[in-house]
C-alpha cells in the first residue's frame, strides 16, 4: 500500500507524527506501507507528510486488524467422528473456526464426503449412508481477504442398530410353568435376544417396553393382567426374564412384548436418535 499527496513542492517525505502503526508494519519515507501485522485490534495514529519547502499536512488514521483465520477439529472429532448409518446426524459438525473477515467460503479439497451428506460450512448435513468403515477428507475455509485454513476430519461410520426378537420359551416348549420354580433359574422362562450396531462407547442403551396384546391360554378367563417381564441389556444381548407372582386364577396368557433399543450416544442421530425394535412372543401358565 502506498500513500499519496498533492500540492506543495515535491519530493515529499512521510512519517508517523503521533501514535504507532500496528506491530509488524512500517511506513517508508516514500509513503509506502509494508509488513505483516502481528497483533489484532484497532489502532489509531497520525501520519504527516512534508514537502520540499517544509510545509506539512497530516491525517488521523484508524485501522482495524482482524485476527488471522484459523480452523480446527472440535473436541468430539479430535481423533475421529463417530456416526451411525441410516440416521439424520446431530454430529455432522466436525470443525470450528476463528478470526478472518467474512464472508467465508468452504470447499472440499481432498478425499470424499460420506454417502448421503453434503458440506455445510465446517459440518455435514444429510443422512449418513453407504457402508460402515472410515474415510477422511479435507475442507478449506477462505475469508474475504484471501486468508485460508484447512482441516482433515476422519469419520467412522457404524452399522445401524438392530435387534432380533423371538419367543419365550426359546425352543422346544409350549409354556413357562412356574409352580415351584425360582424365576431366575426356571428353565425356559428366560431368553436372550442379540443386538448389534450403533456407535461404540455410547453409554447405556435405553429400553422401552409395551405389551402390544395378551390373551388367555386356558380357562378360566384371565382376571388379572400379567406382570411385565424383567429386561436387561449388556454384552450384545437383551435378556428377558418372565416373572412369577400373578394369581393362580390367571391360568395363563400369551402375549407379544415389543422391545425398543435406543442408542444414547448424541452421535446416533437426531432429533430422534437411532433405535431398533423387535417382538418377543411369551407363552406362560401357572400350575
Amino acid at each position: 500500500m502506498a500513500l499519496a499527496a498533492t500540492g506543495g513542492r515535491a519530493p515529499y517525505s512521510w512519517g508517523v507524527f503521533s501514535g504507532a502503526l500496528p506491530a509488524g508494519m512500517t511506513l517508508g519515507n516514500d509513503g509506502s506501507v509494508s509488513g505483516t501485522p502481528t497483533t489484532a485490534g484497532n489502532f489509531s495514529f497520525t501520519i504527516q507528510v512534508k514537502d520540499a519547502g517544509d510545509s506539512t499536512a497530516s491525517i488521523p488514521v484508524t485501522i482495524g486488524i482482524a485476527p488471522a483465520l484459523t480452523a480446527g477439529l472440535i473436541a468430539p472429532c479430535a481423533q475421529y467422528c463417530n456416526v451411525e448409518l441410516g440416521c439424520d446426524s446431530t454430529c455432522g459438525a466436525f470443525g470450528q473456526q476463528d478470526g478472518g473477515v467474512g464472508p467465508f467460503t468452504y470447499s472440499l479439497t481432498g478425499g470424499q464426503l460420506p454417502a448421503g451428506t453434503a458440506l455445510n460450512g465446517l459440518s455435514l448435513k444429510g443422512t449418513f449412508g453407504g457402508s460402515s468403515g472410515w474415510l477422511q477428507f479435507t475442507v478449506q475455509v477462505s475469508d474475504a481477504l484471501g486468508g485460508s485454513a484447512s482441516i482433515a476430519p476422519k469419520f467412522w461410520m457404524y452399522p445401524h442398530i438392530s435387534l432380533t426378537g423371538g419367543t419365550i420359551p426359546p425352543s422346544g416348549g409350549t409354556t413357562c410353568w412356574w409352580t415351584g420354580y425360582d424365576p431366575v433359574n426356571a428353565p425356559g422362562c428366560r431368553a436372550t435376544f442379540p443386538y448389534s450396531g450403533g456407535t461404540p462407547n455410547s453409554g447405556a442403551i435405553a429400553v422401552s417396553t409395551a405389551w402390544v396384546s395378551y390373551t388367555c391360554n386356558y380357562a378360566p378367563a384371565c382376571t388379572t393382567p400379567p406382570p411385565a417381564p424383567t429386561i436387561t441389556v449388556g454384552g450384545g444381548v437383551v435378556t428377558v426374564t418372565v416373572p412369577r407372582g400373578y394369581s393362580l386364577s390367571t391360568s395363563g396368557y400369551k402375549g407379544t412384548l415389543s422391545i425398543t433399543l435406543t442408542n444414547q450416544d448424541a452421535c446416533s442421530g437426531g432429533p430422534t436418535r437411532c433405535s431398533a425394535s423387535a417382538n418377543v412372543t411369551i407363552t406362560q401358565a401357572s400350575g
